[in-house]
């Protein structure tokens, strides 16, 4: 669970869709404790429970604990999405990405191996944990999308991928404000960003990578860790795609739509 306590906003749990029956939502032991025992909620008190990418649900408190009353439904429209294919780093530091990311509004993550990756295996309990950090991260930023996280894949399997923008982060490439500036913001942008390990990837790998369509674009003159370059660039997208309002056509669409229904 989180929550900003500092920017009054309304609180946000995530749900499954099992958990309504009716115009009510079932809490679960967790959310119940979080509610009224970490946030002291008090019956009648208002927050919105989020169905991943596709509802915000407007709830209310009841005097029995663990229901809460539907009150109204939000639809959401599509948002650009921004992946991240991350090469698995030492000390679990893929926690902190996931963390980050999240927050930065990367929707899906792929543990990537690549020649340089010494860690090559995650256990079922570390993948499991990454979803909790994930959904918790939603929560706490106010996201409307709890990110998925793929098993580890080979870059290989990265090319097979359909995304319209393909990225490898690395210091040689084109800035990545010069790379933005050819694009327009939109909605439905969609782009892959891929990070090597600590020491990058392999000239090898490089030249695969832009031999399958990839584009080599940097964060500027500095040298990043691998833990923050993914990052760093989500964040920079999700504030460009910001920048621009979609255009009036794209706008009424979607709002037609909704009334339907270390170094590298």
């Amino acid at each position: 669970m989180g929550h900003d306590a500092g920017g009054g906003s309304v609180i946000r749990i995530v749900v499954e869709p099992e958990q309504f029956t009716g115009d009510r939502l079932i809490l679960t032991p967790e959310q119940e404790h979080y509610l009224f025992r970490v946030m002291r909620m008090k019956p009648k008190t208002s927050f919105e429970a989020i169905l991943s990418g596709t509802q915000i649900v407007h709830c209310v408190t009841t005097q029995n604990s663990h229901l809460a009353q539907c009150v109204d439904v939000r639809p959401v429209c599509g948002n650009p999405r921004v992946f991240l294919a991350q090469a698995l780093l030492k000390k679990d530091l893929f926690s902190e990405i996931v963390e980050r990311g999240t927050e930065a509004g990367i929707c899906r993550f792929y543990p990537l191996v690549t020649q340089r990756t010494i860690v090559r295996e995650i256990s079922e309990a570390k993948w499991q944990r990454w979803h909790t950090i994930a959904k918790e991260a939603t929560e706490q930023s106010q996201r409307i999308l709890v990110p998925e996280i793929s098993q580890p894949v080979s870059l290989q399997a990265l090319f097979d991928i359909k995304i319209p923008h393909k990225v490898m982060l690395d210091p040689q490439g084109r800035n990545i404000w010069d790379w933005v500036n050819d694009r327009t913001p939109t909605r439905r942008f969609e782009c892959l960003l891929t990070v090597g390990p600590e020491g990058g990837f392999s000239e090898f790998e490089r030249q695969q990578m832009l031999k399958h369509g990839f584009e080599a674009v940097s964060l500027g003159s500095y040298v990043y860790r691998a833990k923050n370059a993914g990052v760093f660039a989500a964040a920079l997208l999700e504030a460009w795609q910001g920048s621009s309002a979609a255009t009036p056509k794209e706008s009424e669409a979607y709002s037609q739509l909704a009334q339907d229904g270390d170094d590298f």
